[in-house]
C-alpha cells in the first residue's frame, strides 16, 4: 500500500504491502490524495472499502502465470531435478519416504489412525481476514472435515461436535462429511483463531520437527484420533 502522505505506516519507506514487508515498487495509489490530513485520507479509503469490499492495486490485465518465460533461479536456468546441495540430506534426488509421524509402520498409528492434514482456505490469507464480518458469513466457524466412512464407525453425525486430539493436544469443533476426502485423513482449514474454535487449539496438534531444507512445521504429518463429544440438553 502506498499512501500520498507519511502516515505511520510509510515513514522513511517507499511502499509497505499487507504484511509490512517493504518493497520498492510503483503503485498506483487507492484514493486521490487529501492533502496532508492523515485522518482524512484514511477515512476516503475506509468509505472505499465500504463501497467495493475490496481495492486493488495496479492490479495487471493478465493473469499471472509462473516461469512464462521459462527462466528458472536455479545455477543450470533449467527445471533441476538433481541438486548436490541436497546430498547432505539425502535428498539430491526425489525419492518416496515414509512420513515422520503419519505412517502406518509408525506404533502410535494404532492409537491415533488417522492423518490430520491442515489446508488453507480460499477466502482469506492464513488469519487475516478471519474475523471479518463478511468473511465469517462464507466460514461461520472452524470445522473438521472427514470421510462418511470413518464417522459411520466413530457413530459421529453430520455438523456433530467432535474432539480431535493426540498426546500433544486437542480441539473441539463441528465436522463435515466429506466423501472426496481419502477414508483416513481428516481436514482442518489452518488459519482460524483459536478463541473461534469452542475448545482447545489445532495448533497443539502437530510435532515440533522441522524440516532442515524448507524449515517448516510439519502440517501434514500428524496422527491423530476422532471422538464425539456427548452434549447434555
Amino acid at each position: 500500500m502506498v499512501t500520498p502522505m507519511a502516515i505511520l505506516l510509510v515513514v522513511g519507506l517507499t511502499a509497505v504491502t499487507i504484511y509490512f514487508t517493504v518493497e520498492p515498487t510503483t503503485m498506483k495509489m487507492a484514493v486521490g490524495p487529501p492533502g496532508s490530513n492523515d485522518v482524512l485520507f484514511v477515512e476516503k479509503l475506509a468509505e472505499r472499502l465500504r463501497r467495493e469490499h475490496a481495492v486493488f492495486l495496479n492490479r495487471p490485465q493478465e493473469p499471472y502465470v509462473s516461469f512464462r518465460d521459462r527462466q528458472f533461479h536455479t545455477p543450470s536456468g533449467r527445471i533441476e531435478i538433481y541438486k548436490e546441495e541436497l546430498i547432505p540430506y539425502g535428498a539430491e534426488l526425489p525419492r518416496y519416504r515414509e512420513p515422520v509421524e503419519a505412517s502406518p509402520e509408525n506404533p502410535l498409528y494404532r492409537r491415533f489412525p488417522l492423518v490430520l492434514l491442515f489446508s488453507h482456505s480460499k477466502h482469506r490469507i492464513h488469519s487475516t481476514f478471519a474475523n471479518m464480518p463478511m468473511i465469517k458469513k462464507i466460514e461461520p466457524e472452524p470445522v473438521v472435515e472427514i470421510h462418511p466412512a470413518d464417522a459411520r464407525r466413530r457413530g459421529i453425525a453430520p455438523d456433530q461436535l467432535v474432539r480431535v486430539h493426540n498426546d500433544r493436544g486437542s480441539v473441539a469443533l463441528r465436522c463435515r462429511f466429506n466423501p472426496d476426502l481419502r477414508a483416513g485423513v481428516v481436514v482442518i482449514s489452518e488459519g482460524s483463531w483459536v478463541k473461534d474454535f469452542p475448545g482447545g487449539d489445532p495448533y497443539s496438534l502437530t510435532h515440533e520437527q522441522v524440516s532442515p531444507t524448507s524449515e517448516n512445521y510439519a502440517f501434514y504429518d500428524n496422527l491423530v484420533e476422532v471422538d464425539p463429544v456427548q452434549t447434555t440438553r
